[in-house]
């Protein structure tokens, strides 16, 4: 699996590759606890997109997280995700 990680703004600020465990669905909060290079602010990230990549007939998950610091937040990136 591999995850991205996303600032408010869209911006990409890490990729975390070949994590093992479940796939998270859409929604759910991700609590990183790594450094994470140059980002001093949370480490609480919400699942905005799951996909699949087929790469030498092996197909692994794709995840998007955006950062997000409180419930208001996440569900207005529900909201504009169009999932609520």
């Amino acid at each position: 699996m591999i995850i991205e990680l996303q600032t408010k703004n869209n911006a990409v600020i890490a990729e975390i590759k070949n994590v093992n465990g479940d796939i998270p669905r859409i929604g759910e909060t991700i609590n990183i606890k790594q450094h994470i290079e140059g980002h001093l602010e949370t480490n609480d990230f919400m699942v905005i997109d799951v996909q699949y990549s087929l790469d030498d007939n092996k197909l692994t998950p794709v995840i998007t997280c955006k950062e997000y610091a409180t419930e208001q937040n996440r569900n207005d990136l529900l909201k504009s995700q169009g999932w609520i």
